[in-house]
């Protein structure tokens, strides 16, 4: 049975997610432990540091990013001069940035009055340069769904960077540890990249026209996501103290660990899962739909339900007294990005794959021209959450953007997309709505209540999925799937 049989396809599937979901959760459940200690041992102030300058570095970065992973992932044809080509354009990225950062620190340092970037702008540097010689060839555990490499990969490098960034930390007790634990965490990527696999890159450009043809797309999404997420530090960076751009940078961190650390794990495995049947379309949008309704049944809970339990949550994660409690209703907010991101991020991979790309980077262009164009006067009105209320808005109308695309360029139907998100949708809100509103718990411990409002979410969101599912005539979707895995856990208990 080859790959691309549909059980085999959904074995792998199955089993690379299960390593990515692993690897993804592994490294938070490291970075929650970095958390509780860095934030005791830092201030919010060298957070907002580095924060600001990765921003700026990054803005300067994604002009060279022109995305050659996509462009492998998507092609069931890839050969080696492809990756040789996708790596030597890597390099001349790296190699580019690093020489131009070193120009640059100056004037950054002049603009935002402050001569620490400068030294944080060779440092990054450094890190760049380092990251420009990864193996390429490590791409070939996800085109070939072989996760448990990438697992490795991944974690073993996380690790040691964690480890060296709070051993740093103890030391410096300055943001210096952030960024020398960085470069630490890039060196454990190179090494890694070529222990793992004996694909060793040679420098060409002989494929250059293939790859370019996508990357070229890629270069405009990557800058209009990266402007999405991060335009605001350029715009309003300087108007803003750096202790408020530090409570900002953690809002977008948790936010992110709730919402991404759920997709991203499902959309890298399906990208390469998804391109080895794009011959087959009635077989690849099946797969979409199935695996739309299944990402959104888990992430809206998780995503909404960390906005519902946020003024328990910082006091009990951060520690520190007071310091930190600006973020919660920063959070309370900024959890409804996640929710219509959960709605739309497996259509940017559908898209890619049936060659729609383009049009997936126009719509990303006008998502970024609305939030830069917004930022600045939202934030004159409302402050630093105002910020958070145009991205909410831009992140609703690009679900409705790509669902317009699905409906045009493919065979998914809005009935199929509704059928798909409506249920985990109205229970995900219901839940926020009760909790957030009735859930009151006096005298007692504020962990306590973290715990009681975990579980009585928990049994709200379950209970009015199942409702409404047997309303709506117990369809085959993710409530069959979880009901019969729950029964068949039971049964197998009983028989022991």
């Amino acid at each position: 049975m080859d790959a691309s049989t549909p059980g085999s396809l959904s074995a792998k599937i199955r089993k690379g997610l299960y390593w990515t979901v692993g690897m993804r959760w592994s490294n938070k459940i490291i970075s929650l432990v970095s958390i509780t200690i860095m934030a005791r041992l830092l201030t919010p102030e060298d957070y907002g540091l580095v924060a600001l300058s990765l921003v700026i570095i990054g803005s300067i970065q994604i002009f060279f990013e022109i995305g050659v992973e996509t462009s492998l992932l998507r092609d069931d044809k890839s050969t080696k001069d492809d990756f040789d080509t996708a790596w030597s354009l890597r390099l001349i990225q790296a190699l580019s940035l690093c020489a131009l950062l070193p120009i640059l620190a100056p004037y950054a340092a002049n603009y935002y009055q402050d001569d620490r970037l400068i030294e944080i702008f060779y440092l990054c540097s450094l890190s760049i340069f380092i990251n420009g010689f990864e193996n390429i060839g490590i791409i070939k555990f996800r085109k070939e769904l072989n996760f448990n490499k990438d697992f490795i990969f991944n974690v073993v490098s996380k690790f040691l960077g964690t480890v060296a960034t709070i051993s740093l930390a103890f030391y410096y007790q300055s943001y210096h540890a952030l960024l020398i634990g960085t470069i630490v965490q890039k060196i454990m990527n190179v090494v890694l990249s070529y222990s793992l696999i004996d694909y060793r890159p040679r420098f060409t450009l002989s494929r250059f026209n293939s790859v370019w043809a996508v990357s070229k797309w890629m270069l405009v999404k990557n800058f209009a996501n990266y402007a999405t997420r991060n335009g605001e530090y350029l715009i309003v960076g300087k108007l803003m103290p750096m202790a408020s751009m530090g409570h900002y940078r953690w809002t977008q961190e948790l936010n992110g660990m709730a919402s991404q650390e759920l997709l991203q794990p499902i959309s890298r495995v399906l990208l390469p899962g998804l391109a080895s049947i794009q011959a087959d379309s009635k077989r690849l949008y099946n797969a979409y739909l199935k695996s739309l309704n299944f990402i959104v049944s888990i992430a809206i809970p998780v995503i909404l339900g960390l906005g519902v339990i946020a003024a328990e949550l910082i006091p009990v994660l951060l520690g520190g007294g007071d310091k930190w409690l600006p973020i919660v209703p920063l959070l309370e907010v900024a959890v409804f990005i996640g929710f219509f991101r959960a709605l739309h991020s497996l259509a940017n991979n559908l898209l890619i794959i049936v060659n729609k790309i383009k049009y997936t980077a126009y719509i990303d262009m006008i998502r970024t021209t609305w939030v830069l164009l917004m930022i600045y006067p939202a934030f004159q009105a409302f402050g630093i959450v105002g910020m958070l209320y145009v991205k909410v808005i831009a992140s609703a109308f690009t679900v409705a953007f790509y669902y317009y695309l699905l409906i045009k360029y493919t065979k998914v139907t809005l009935t199929q997309l509704r059928r798909a998100i409506w249920r985990p949708c109205v229970s995900g809100l219901t839940m926020s709505f009760i909790v957030l509103n009735f859930a009151y718990f006096p005298d007692v411990h504020i962990f306590i209540i973290l715990l009681l409002k975990i579980s009585l979410a928990a049994f709200i969101y379950t209970f009015l999925m199942l409702l409404l599912w047997l309303i709506s005539g117990k369809p085959d979707s993710f409530e069959k799937a979880a009901l019969q895995k729950v029964m068949s856990f039971i049964k197998n208990q009983g028989n022991k």
